[in-house]
């Protein structure tokens, strides 16, 4: 049982600290701080130093015995290296913590994103595989035909001309690959902008299309009656999209795109009435 915790708990840290997203480690994660299974946590959250309280000493950790009367800050634990190992790895390959996020593929236990390096036009695959047995899953990605060198877990890969990769992938297992090329640079882009209005929430949804793969990113603007153009957001991934809450009265909207060569298009601007939800 412990050896599943460890895997379990090992596995949650590489999803916090490789998809999107501020990682935080509250103390005593690293060393395994866990409770007593009692549907809270304030069992895991006793004192790092030497402890005299007999029900701490018992405290079952992940990936390690109860610590006794010994300080946790002297322990050296299998979730403590994993944890360097992941700030490491983000700190060697700043797209892993700050780069586009991009989901390539949601299946039964398996996901995968890619992560996008601006400055230098690479790609990054990071797969994580949540099942007991090992799998392997074709993930798009939009640098075809060329090698991935692993960076955790797995072994090489390559991608074949339409951008597809064969990963293998182990149980409970992550997986982050680099595209050994850089991103393809991509046609003059294009953009088109549909609304909707979301039945649930009223607010109303642009949405904008970009043909091909590459990774661009989409910012919306409004201008309201009386004032300039501003920015509503931007979208880094498919489906580019972001939402106008409802309201009364008409604005403009567009859409501007701009890839990962710095090349950029608009839509022509489009009024949008607003209206209260009823």
């Amino acid at each position: 049982a412990g050896g599943h915790h460890f895997l379990v708990a090992g596995f949650a840290h590489d999803l916090l600290y490789l998809t999107r997203g501020v990682p935080v480690v509250y103390y005593g994660d690293e060393v395994g701080m866990t409770g007593s299974g009692d549907g809270t946590d304030k069992r895991a959250r006793q004192d790092m130093f030497p402890t005299q309280v007999q029900d701490w000493q018992r405290e079952e950790r992940i990936g390690s015995a109860p610590i006794g009367t010994r300080s946790s800050f002297a322990e050296s634990t299998p979730i403590e290296t994993r944890l360097a190992r992941l700030s490491s790895l983000r700190a060697q390959h700043p797209a892993l913590a700050s780069g586009a996020m991009i989901t390539r593929l949601g299946s039964g236990g398996v996901l995968a994103v890619s992560r996008i390096d601006a400055a230098s036009r690479t790609e990054y695959v990071v797969a994580f595989n949540s099942g007991d047995a090992a799998t392997t899953v074709t993930v798009p990605t939009s640098t075809p035909g060329t090698a991935w060198t692993p960076l955790l877990g797995g072994t090489s890969a390559s991608t074949d001309p339409s951008g597809s990769m064969r990963l293998p992938i182990g149980p409970r297992s992550t997986v982050v690959l680099r595209a050994d090329a850089p991103l393809p640079t991509p046609a003059a882009p294009s953009v088109t902008m549909r609304t909707s209005r979301d039945a649930i929430t009223g607010a109303y949804r642009l949405t904008a299309t970009v043909p091909g793969a590459d990774p661009s990113t989409v910012t919306f603007l409004v201008k309201r009656p009386g004032t300039d153009w501003a920015p509503l957001g931007s979208d880094d991934a498919r489906p580019f999209r972001v939402f106008v809450p409802p309201g009364r009265g008409t604005v403009q909207v567009a859409a501007v795109v701009r890839d990962t060569a710095g090349q950029v298009a608009a839509t022509a601007p489009q009024r949008l009435a607003i209206t209260p939800f009823q």
